[in-house]
């Protein structure tokens, strides 16, 4: 009798242990071929082809929460190269009214479509032709939150230049607006002020505008950097969409910077010094445009990407199916524009990816 009770009570705390056990994640097959073109001769042009497998799962237990990814990969044939990598990992505990997070955690900020402004902490690339999971960056934060009002403040070991910051951020809905604040410190840019607001108007057009003052850029002048976007969609009952988006951003390159750069370094070193393509963006201002259609679990996404200090466009075509258990992308990118242009001075002249995705 006493064994039997010691087995109900054993099974009895499994149970509780595993019913705050959750797991869940994805596998994808990646696909991708790349076409380079030789920048002095142009004549000279080689397809690289890319297989890719990703294993990416999320573990949360308890307080804690942690995602993780495993993949291969492998170019024209070679042997394939494993990686590892841990995403997240943190926990979050809850006193009185407020949420305390400390770890490992990836963190995204701001309102827009092709660039957010505001995303101060691990800022996610917007122009990848198909997304991959970010890594977060080590943190302790603590936000407090209601139905139209929230407060956030984070301490991150490193931000965008890799520099301890300070960040504390708040929300709030008034009406049909979403209103930003943003106040920024960090090491290395100084302080930093930002606002983001975006809303609906009527019953078929959505908008969003945001800009960030920081001290100064790290990276190039030491000259205080501004960062602006505005944009909006209109969409009709069919499935149609047309987004236009313009944006400045005062940390990327200025075309004067470009030119500089390729008359000094061109024909010395193959090309412009790493550091100008560190950005978030080739060029200070960019304009996109983005016509989708949307019907059942299938949307199409024509999109151009246009700078046009000098005339340069990437053009990308992108195809998503999506259900609850699986997405199938088919994604095509042209890189054109006027023939002294930084996309067409790039070595990558197209690509084309495709991506299955299974979910458990």
């Amino acid at each position: 009798m006493k064994i039997l009770e010691v087995d109900a009570a054993i099974a009895s705390a499994c149970a509780v242990l595993f019913s705050e056990l959750a797991f869940s994640g994805y596998l994808d097959v990646d696909t991708s071929t790349r076409i380079q073109q030789h920048r002095i001769k142009p004549a000279a042009q080689h397809a690289e082809q890319a297989v890719s497998q990703h294993l990416h799962g999320v573990v949360e237990y308890g307080p804690w929460h942690s995602a993780a990814e495993l993949w291969t990969e492998s170019t024209d044939g070679r042997a394939a190269n494993t990686h590892a990598q841990l995403n997240e990992l943190y926990a979050t505990r809850s006193v009185g009214a407020v949420d305390i997070s400390i770890g490992k955690k990836v963190v995204n900020w701001g309102v827009g479509f092709g660039f957010r402004p505001l995303d101060v902490i691990a800022q996610q690339r917007r122009n990848q032709l198909i997304a991959t999971e970010q890594s977060g960056r080590g943190q302790l934060s603590l936000e407090t939150f209601s139905a139209t009002t929230a407060w956030t403040l984070i301490a991150a070991d490193t931000d965008n230049n890799n520099s301890p910051s300070l960040s504390l951020k708040t929300y709030g809905l008034r009406g049909s607006t979403d209103w930003h604040h943003l106040l920024h410190y960090s090491v290395a840019e100084g302080m930093g002020l930002g606002l983001g607001v975006s809303g609906v108007t009527g019953d078929h057009f959505s908008w969003q505008a945001s800009y960030r003052y920081q001290q100064r850029d790290p990276r190039q002048t030491q000259q205080p950097v501004h960062r602006a976007l505005i944009g909006g969609t209109a969409s009709w009952g069919n499935g149609l969409s047309l987004m236009t988006e313009f944006w400045y951003d005062g940390a990327s390159a200025s075309h004067t910077q470009w030119q500089h750069a390729w008359a000094e370094h061109a024909e010395l070193s193959g090309g412009p010094p790493a550091a100008l393509f560190s950005g978030q963006n080739l060029h200070r201002r960019n304009i996109l445009l983005r016509l989708a259609y949307r019907r059942g679990p299938v949307e199409t996404a024509l999109e151009n990407s246009i700078m046009p200090a000098d005339g340069g466009q990437i053009i990308s075509l992108t195809s998503r199916y999506h259900s609850p258990r699986q997405t199938l992308t088919l994604a095509l990118r042209h890189f054109s524009g006027k023939p002294q242009s930084l996309s067409r001075r790039l070595p990558l002249t197209a690509s084309a990816s495709l991506q299955w995705k299974v979910y458990f």
